[in-house]
């Protein structure tokens, strides 16, 4: 490709890949303070790398502590939930007991349709 064909081809809006990376290669090397890399002091950039990691140990502590957290909670409600069932079971029993003694004295006794007797 001639240099007049590169011309024309930008004239018309078409991309020049090797003018644009020349282009990219002399700005990045510019000084430039938009593209310049920022370089920090060897000691600024130590500080910052202890920072990150305490920043990083401070969550993972953070983040364990909230697990056990609700691992707690969670242990406590399925407790709960145990225990209610339990007594759930002993309140059916002692309810079915009951509405068993009724029938067993009065077999004419019609329980409300929503009482039901599990085990007749």
């Amino acid at each position: 490709m001639t240099d007049a064909t590169l011309d024309i081809g930008n004239q018309h809006g078409s991309l020049d890949i090797e003018s644009a990376v020349i282009r990219r290669n002399e700005l990045s090397n510019s000084d430039t303070p938009l593209l310049r890399r920022s370089r920090r002091p060897a000691a600024s950039h130590d500080t910052r790398r202890a920072q990150n990691r305490a920043a990083q140990r401070a969550y993972r502590q953070r983040a364990a502590l909230h697990l056990k957290t609700v691992e707690d909670e969670l242990a406590s409600l399925k407790q709960k939930y145990g225990d209610l069932m339990r007594r759930y079971d002993e309140l059916n029993c002692w309810s079915n007991g009951l509405l068993n003694a009724l029938l067993e004295k009065d077999p004419t006794w019609d329980a409300a349709p929503e009482m039901t007797v599990l085990g007749v």
